[in-house]
This record gives structure tokens, C-alpha cells and sequence, in this order.
């Protein structure tokens, strides 16, 4: 099993892109302190233009830049004339992102708040009263997620660790003792003379907006425009055509999009009604975000789709009859693994949907885990595993005892999961909603005594992603998962110490149907011994 998900193809815009982004990076980690101007700027122009684009990008591009331009504009200035107050707002979250980090890649899902919240106001009283050091932080911060995007191998939280604290060494210990540059120390802004403030100001505001005209043109000219009548489903595009959805230019920035719309997975990709020069010239603009109409349809799936959707989720299920017999003490995570892709490919698999899930005892309370590599003694074991095939995603889950048998506390927080999937299961059809499933759900766990320990959603679509986009209102032929979970870390005071290092998950597929759904995802859901499950089949 060679790969996950769909492999990007190659095109040059987005090398020239990661190139710019990793040389942007670099000079963030290496000198931010150093140019405090560019390490501000490039905070407010990275927070512009993600909030201009996902709340003015399906309206116009236009809006966009003009959107990014004006913040921009306002943190430069705030800079100049109140530095700490806006090296205070640009600094809450550094440490809140390593913490995020941290939990990321070890597999947890959610924050603790107070923990969160310590760090997050830590950070802010870093950039009032110690703004040098400040920015040395906020730049190597930026640096790491912007070298973290382009680094061409996988990475781990010791990789990030390991380069923002270097990039925090490097300018406070390293660059001040051999740096061939004048310094731009931060200065207050009493230390600035009136006119250089406006100058300072205007020049930044004209970098950053000659750099967002920069990106838009090089895109509007390298973006690919595949040719509609090639696509493999032009009945997708036309849909999209009639609607009016196509009246305006726009960028697909998606491999999944666009192998939905041209069969061709492209990073980026300029869609239109027709193919011309026009569209190139006027995407700045008239052009706008398409994304969101394009997953309204690509949501609703084909025949063909559900075929092969169909196909997945049983090469999934035939995965969870093989290994359950495997499960006892001694076993790694690592060999249960091995199997499922054993059977993946001896089924017909052409990849996997996404890394497997093997967590046992304290891994199991790790929603996301994704080690492997911890040997099996006792308590629970969560296996969250998904296939692809042709390029569509399968997705299941069920938790095994260990030991063959389950305890009382391990039967009852399952018994109180599939209790919590039958009530969502039970308002499972066309115009449902996700939210409120999710409601439905949750309200048994908590009732349960154990609301906070389900800190992920109920559920999500499956398509050409495992996590197809989110579309919360439920229709004939969408795909989705229900997959209610409880996990209670060692050490949680709210719950008997009987519960501690139990996590249980039980998610299975489903296609919505007119009047109801159809399960696709076949395996006993709460397996208590390996008798049992043999019985049950």
C-alpha cells in the first residue's frame, strides 16, 4: 500500500509557490528580529488574506485583496504608533501553536482550555512587556509553518519543535554576534520622527499589496485551464454551468476538486464556461472562490461513485474480520497494522484513504493516534482503518478488548457509544442534519456522565477525501460516517479511576437514502470476545 489519498500532479505554479513560501520562511526563522517590519508585516498580510479569503472569496478576488490590503494596513499602523499593543495582539498565539502542535501529532483532538488559555495570555504579556524577544518568537513561529508547508518529507513534533527553537536561538544567541547588517532594533514609537512613521507605513502597505497583485498575476497566467470537453463527467460541469456558477472565473485550489470536475488531480486549476484569454485577465477582477458550490455537487454522489464507495467499505469490513482473531496481549499495534494493509491489497485496494489508527490502552483515549508501535497488554484497543479504491475513501471503526473479554467499565462505555449512535441513527435520512445528530449524540454521552470526553464530532462525509467537505444539511446519495467516542486519559478526576486509559470509538458508513440510510460498513459493533465475534458472523 503505496500511498494515501489522491497524488498531486505536477504543475509549475505550484513549485514556484512552494519555492517563494520556503525562501519566505527562511528569512522569518534567520532575521525576523532583526526586521521587525517584514516579521509584523508578514503576520497581518498571512491573517489577512485567510480571513479575506474565506469571508469575501465566493463574493470576488477583488474584495479580497482590498480586504487584505486594509488589515494589513491597520497592524502596520497600529505597529508604528502603539508597538507593544500590537506586538501583544500578534504574539497570543505562538505558544498556543506548538501546544497545538503537540497535541496534533500525538493524536489528541480538542485543547484544554486552561491550558490553552494560559499560553495563549503568556504569549500576549510576552509581546507587551518583552517585544524584542517577542519577535524573535512571532518570526521563528511563522518561519516553522511556512517551512513546514514545502519540507518534502513527513514531518513530526520534534522536526517542528526542533526548527522554532532553533529559530529563537539562532536570532537572540547567534545572529547578533555575526550579522553583517545594520540592526533595526524595536523602538518605541517616540523614537520615530513623525514623517519617517508615514513612510514606514506606506512602504510596507506597498510591499505587501505589490506582493498579494504579485501571487494573483502569476496565478492568473500559470494557473492550468483544463479543457472542459475533456473532462471525464462533463455532465459536472455543465451542472454547475446552468446554475450560473461558471458566470465568473475562479481558482479550484484542490487536487480533489479538480479530479472531481477534469479526472485530473491539479493543485490549482483556473475553471470557467469557456476556455479564454479573457478569463486570465479578468480573474483579479471578476473572479471568485468557486469551492463551496463545487462541494455542494460534488457531495451528492454518483452511481458509479457508490459503487466504488460501496467496494471500499466492504475490502474495510473484510479487514476487520481478518485481525480480530489476531487481538491479544503481546500483539503490536504494528502487526495489527501490517494485516489490515495485507488484506487491503490482496482485495483489490489501490491505497489507503488515509494512516491507520491502532491505538491500545492510553493510546486508545488518542482520537488521531497514529504511532503504531506499542505492544498490546490489556484494556481496550481502538482500530480506525479506511481503503481506497480508484481514488474514493472508505472509513470504519470499532474498539476489542484486549484480552478477549471485556470489563464491566469497558462493556458499559460501549454499550453507552452505540447507545449514543443508535439515537443519531434513528433521524438518519434525507433532510437531516449533521449538528443535529451530533446533538442527538452527545446528549446520551452526557446524560451519561461523560459529555466532555466525546471532543470530536459525530461524523463527517466520505468521497474522494475520507473528510469530504462539510455540508451539514443531508440529501439522497451523500456519504457519511456516525462515529460517537468516549476517551478518558489516566489521571481525570471527574471519573472513577476504573475508567482511566479507556478509549472506545465505534463509526461505521452510511449512504442517505429517501427515507432512511443504507450501512455499507459490516462487522459486529461491539465485539467481546474473539468467540463471540466468530458466533456473531
Amino acid at each position: 500500500m503505496v500511498y494515501i489519498g489522491l497524488q498531486s500532479e505536477f504543475i509549475l505554479l505550484a513549485l514556484l509557490i512552494k519555492v517563494a513560501v520556503g525562501i519566505w520562511g527562511l528569512s522569518l526563522l534567520l532575521m525576523g528580529r532583526q526586521s521587525p517590519y517584514w516579521t509584523v508585516g508578514s503576520f497581518f498580510m498571512t491573517i489577512g488574506v485567510l480571513i479575506a479569503y474565506f469571508r469575501l472569496g465566493s463574493i470576488n478576488y477583488l474584495l479580497v485583496l482590498a480586504a487584505a490590503i486594509l488589515i494589513l494596513a491597520i497592524g502596520i499602523t497600529l505597529y508604528t504608533y502603539i508597538p507593544r499593543a500590537a506586538m501583544a495582539i500578534a504574539h497570543f498565539w505562538p505558544l498556543l501553536a506548538v501546544y497545538g502542535a503537540y497535541r496534533f501529532f500525538e493524536g489528541w483532538l480538542g485543547w484544554d482550555f486552561s491550558i490553552a488559555l494560559t499560553l495563549a495570555i503568556a504569549g500576549i504579556v510576552m509581546g507587551l512587556f518583552m517585544p524584542v524577544i517577542s519577535l524573535s518568537t512571532l518570526s521563528a513561529a511563522l518561519g516553522t509553518i511556512f517551512l513546514a508547508f514545502v519540507l518534502p518529507f513527513d514531518i513530526t513534533f520534534a522536526i517542528v519543535l526542533a526548527i522554532f527553537l532553533f529559530g529563537i536561538a539562532w536570532q537572540n544567541l547567534i545572529l547578533p554576534r555575526i550579522s553583517l547588517i545594520d540592526k533595526w532594533p524595536f523602538r518605541s514609537s517616540g523614537a520615530i520622527e513623525k514623517p519617517l512613521k508615514k513612510a514606514l507605513i506606506l512602504r510596507s502597505i506597498k510591499i505587501g499589496a505589490a506582493i498579494f497583485a504579485g501571487v494573483f498575476v502569476v496565478m492568473a497566467f500559470l494557473t492550468p485551464q483544463p479543457e472542459i470537453a475533456e473532462a471525464k463527467n462533463p455532465n459536472r460541469l455543465q451542472a454547475l454551468a446552468e446554475s450560473g456558477k461558471l458566470d465568473q472565473p475562479g481558482f479550484l485550489l484542490s487536487n480533489e476538486d479538480n479530479y472531481y470536475l477534469f479526472d485530473r488531480p491539479l493543485p490549482a486549476a483556473l475553471v470557467a464556461r469557456e476556455n479564454s484569454i479573457f478569463n486570465r485577465l479578468s480573474v483579479l477582477f471578476m473572479g471568485r472562490n468557486i469551492q463551496k458550490d463545487v462541494h455542494q455537487v460534488r457531495a451528492v454522489k454518483e452511481a458509479g461513485e457508490l459503487a466504488t464507495i460501496r467496494k471500499a467499505a466492504a475490502m474495510t469490513s473484510k479487514a476487520f474480520a481478518a485481525i480480530a482473531p489476531l487481538i491479544q496481549p503481546g500483539v503490536t499495534e504494528a502487526e495489527i497494522e501490517a494485516e489490515i494493509h495485507r488484506v487491503f491489497e490482496e482485495n483489490g485496494a489501490t491505497g489507503r484513504a488515509f494512516q491507520c489508527i491502532v491505538g491500545a490502552g492510553h493510546n486508545a483515549t488518542k482520537p488521531h493516534y497514529g504511532f503504531n508501535n506499542a505492544v498490546m497488554t490489556d484494556g481496550l484497543v481502538v482500530i480506525d482503518i479506511g481503503c481506497s479504491l480508484d481514488n474514493y475513501a472508505s472509513d470504519m471503526t470499532r474498539t476489542f478488548p484486549v484480552k478477549g473479554e471485556t470489563t464491566k467499565e469497558e462493556l458499559e462505555l460501549l454499550q453507552i457509544v452505540l447507545t449514543a449512535g443508535d439515537s443519531a441513527r434513528a433521524h438518519l435520512r434525507s433532510g437531516a442534519k449533521m449538528s443535529d445528530l451530533h446533538r442527538r449524540a452527545k446528549e446520551v454521552i452526557r446524560d451519561a456522565g461523560f459529555g466532555e470526553y466525546f471532543n470530536h464530532g459525530l461524523g463527517h462525509h466520505v468521497g474522494l477525501n475520507v473528510h469530504d467537505p462539510h455540508i451539514d444539511s443531508l440529501t439522497t446519495g451523500m456519504v457519511i460516517t456516525i462515529e460517537p467516542g468516549i476517551y478518558i486519559p489516566a489521571g481525570t478526576s471527574e471519573v472513577d479511576s476504573a475508567y482511566w486509559d479507556l478509549g472506545v470509538r465505534i463509526e461505521d458508513s452510511y449512504i442517505i437514502t429517501e427515507n432512511g440510510y443504507e450501512e455499507i460498513t459490516s462487522f459486529p459493533k461491539i465485539p467481546q470476545s474473539v468467540t463471540a465475534m466468530n458466533r456473531l458472523e
